[in-house]
């Protein structure tokens, strides 16, 4: 189980990817032995970089 701090710092969202570029990140994954998922979060932070957009800040729970 996640700890709070965790749960307050990342949320969980599932993408679909063409089979390529699935098995191209797995590999790359496996080859360098850097999580997939950080791979996206990089991607991510990538193209909000190329659109000049603003991570939002987060919400306060109530």
């Amino acid at each position: 189980m996640p700890q709070k701090k965790d749960r307050e710092k990342r949320v969980f969202t599932g993408v679909y990817f063409d089979r390529a570029q699935h098995d191209a990140l797995r590999a790359l994954s496996g080859a360098t032995r850097v999580p997939l998922a950080a791979y996206l979060r990089e991607a991510v932070d990538m193209l909000l970089k190329k659109y000049d957009a603003k991570a939002a800040k987060p919400r306060k729970r109530r």
